[in-house]
C-alpha cells in the first residue's frame, strides 16, 4: 500500500543524528501560496518583532510565500496601487493591530473589501500609538514634555468592537514562550487550520487564472485536477507518489487536448508535494530521497523552459539551487553544492538589489 501524507508540507530537515555528518538548514525558504503581513514597524511599536519573528518562521513551513509589508514599503513605487495588486493576488493576509496606525487600518479594509481570509492579531496589552499619529511634536501644538506624557490607550476595546462587526481578533503574548497557547505562531497556526477551506479555494483559483479563457469544458477539468493539488499541498488531502503521477498525467493529456500550459503555479505545487516526501522518508532510504529531489528539480528545470516572466524563472532557478543543497546533505556533496551555487547565480542575475530586495537577500543568504 502507497504511503499517504497530509500536513507538514514545506517542513525542513534540520539534522539527522544518524549520519557522521550533520545537516544543517540555513536556507531562506518560501511556500507557494502568496501571503501578506501588515504591521506598524519598530518605530511605533518597539516590541513588533516579539510578535513578528515567530510568524515569519512559521509561514514557509505551512507553505505560504509572504511579503512583510513594512520591509517593502520603502522599496515600493506608488505604494497604494502596488498594496491593490498584492492584496488581489493574495491568498491570506494577516494583520497586526498593535498601535492602531492609519496605514494598518486601511489595508485591513482593502483586505476585508476583496473577501480574502484574514487573520487579525493583537497583543493583550496593545495601545494606540497616539505620538505616531503626528509628524513631530511641534506638529502637535503640545510642550515637548506633556507630548511625552501623551496616554497611550489601551487597545482592547477594538477586539470587542471587530467581534460586533463580524471581524474576529486573535490574542497574542508577545512574552509568551514557544509552548504557550498565546504564543503568536501557535495563533496563526490554529486560525490557518480554521481558514484552510476557504484559503485553498482562494489559491486554486489564483493558480488558474491564465487558464480561464479556454473552453468550459476543458477548464472545468482542469479546475478538477488543480484542486485536487491545492488539497494536498494545503494538507486537506492525503497523498502518495502515484496520486502525484496519476496527476502529472492528467495535466499533460488535458494540455495535448486543450492546446494550453498549465500555469507555472501548479507545476511549482506538484514539485513541492515531491519533496514534502522526503521528510517522511527515512534517512537510510537514499534512493527513495534522491528520486524525489530529482523530480522536483526535473519539474522546475521544465518550468524554465516555457515561463516567460523572468522573476518567476528566477524563483525558480532559486527552488532548483534548494533542491541541490538539500540534497547534497545526503549524497554527492560537492557536485550538488556547486549545482546549487550555479542555480543561485542564476537567479541573482535578474533579483538584483533594487528591484528585488527581499528575493536579493533571500538568494544571497541561500548563496552564502
Amino acid at each position: 500500500m502507497a504511503e499517504k501524507y497530509g500536513d507538514g508540507l514545506q517542513e525542513t530537515i534540520e539534522s539527522d543524528t544518524r549520519t557522521d555528518v550533520k545537516a544543517t538548514s540555513t536556507l531562506s525558504r518560501e511556500g507557494e501560496m502568496p501571503c501578506i503581513v501588515v504591521y506598524s514597524d519598530r518605530t511605533h511599536v518597539g516590541y513588533i518583532n516579539n510578535i513578528l519573528n515567530p510568524i515569519k518562521d512559521l509561514l514557509p513551513k505551512k507553505g505560504f510565500k509572504p511579503v512583510f509589508l513594512s520591509d517593502e514599503v520603502n522599496s515600493l513605487e506608488q505604494y497604494g496601487g502596488k498594496f491593490d495588486e498584492l492584496a488581489e493576488g493574495c491568498v491570506l493576509g494577516i494583520v497586526i493591530l498593535d498601535g492602531l496606525r492609519p496605514n494598518v487600518l486601511l489595508e485591513l479594509g482593502i483586505l476585508k473589501g476583496k473577501n480574502k481570509p484574514i487573520v487579525v492579531l493583537q497583543d493583550k496589552a496593545a495601545c494606540v500609538a497616539i505620538r505616531s499619529f503626528y509628524r513631530d511634536q511641534n506638529d502637535s501644538g503640545l510642550s515637548p514634555a506633556v507630548f511625552q506624557k501623551l496616554k497611550e490607550p489601551n487597545l482592547g476595546f477594538f477586539k470587542y468592537v471587530s467581534d460586533l462587526q463580524g471581524l474576529h481578533v486573535e490574542i497574542v503574548d508577545k512574552d509568551a514562550s514557544l509552548y504557550d497557547s498565546e504564543y503568536p505562531a501557535t495563533v496563526v497556526d490554529k486560525s490557518i487550520k480554521k481558514l484552510k477551506p476557504k484559503i485553498i479555494e482562494e489559491f486554486y483559483k489564483r493558480s488558474l487564472e491564465p487558464t480561464s479563457k479556454i473552453s468550459p469544458d476543458y477548464l472545468q477539468k482542469f479546475q478538477e485536477v488543480t484542486l485536487k493539488i491545492a488539497e494536498c499541498y494545503g494538507g486537506r488531502k492525503d497523498f502518495s507518489v502515484e496520486d502525484i503521477e496519476n496527476a502529472i498525467k492528467e495535466i499533460e493529456e488535458l494540455e495535448r487536448s486543450a492546446g494550453i500550459k498549465m500555469p507555472s503555479k501548479v507545476y511549482s505545487m506538484i514539485s513541492s508535494l515531491y519533496i514534502s516526501l522526503v521528510g517522511k522518508t527515512e534517512w537510510e532510504d537514499i534512493h527513495k530521497i534522491r528520486d524525489y529531489y530529482n523530480r522536483a528539480i526535473k519539474i522546475y528545470e521544465g518550468i524554465l523552459n516555457f515561463e516567460p516572466d523572468h522573476a518567476l524563472k528566477s524563483q525558480m532557478q532559486r527552488k532548483i539551487g534548494d533542491g541541490y543543497w538539500d540534497l547534497s546533505q545526503y549524497l554527492d556533496k560537492k557536485e550538488n553544492c556547486q549545482r546549487a551555487i550555479k542555480a543561485y547565480e542564476e537567479a541573482l542575475k535578474v533579483y538584483t538589489k533594487d528591484e528585488f530586495p527581499t528575493d536579493y537577500a533571500m538568494t544571497q543568504n541561500n548563496l552564502g
